[in-house]
């Protein structure tokens, strides 16, 4: 994973860990779960895009 990708989830952790209010922690948790998805979902798109433009004709 690369490093910047690292430090944000390590700076969620951080976040989590000092919030007193447990429904604070929970919406920071939502919010490092949402960013997950959308990395994972976001990191195979420029395979995609490759795999698209090399089919189209020329």
């Amino acid at each position: 994973m690369a490093q910047p990708i690292q430090d944000i989830w390590k700076r969620f952790e951080d976040l989590i860990e000092k919030a007193d209010d447990p429904n604070i922690k929970l919406l920071i948790e939502a919010l490092k779960v949402h960013a997950e998805l959308t990395n994972l979902r976001l990191g195979g798109l420029p395979h995609e895009i490759a795999a698209i433009l090399g089919r189209q004709p020329k």
